[in-house]
């Protein structure tokens, strides 16, 4: 019981989400395997479904998480 109150706690006091302006990571500009998803990206939609339908060649680098 003591751990779920003090989750909130922990989550405000450490997580830290980035915001709009702040620089792309060097750990991701400078990773040859992250760089080219993230190249042009303009932002993000987190938690958002966005339902597509990939051609036979892009199949592999595309994954769908929701059910």
């Amino acid at each position: 019981v003591l751990f779920a109150f003090s989750l909130p706690t922990i989550h405000q006091k450490y997580v830290q989400l980035p915001c709009m302006g702040d620089p792309m990571p060097n750990a991701i500009i400078e990773d040859p395997h992250f760089w080219p998803y993230f190249e042009d990206a303009i932002g993000a939609i987190d938690g958002t479904h966005i339902p597509c339908t990939p051609s036979a060649e892009e199949c592999e680098m595309t994954q769908n998480r929701k059910e």
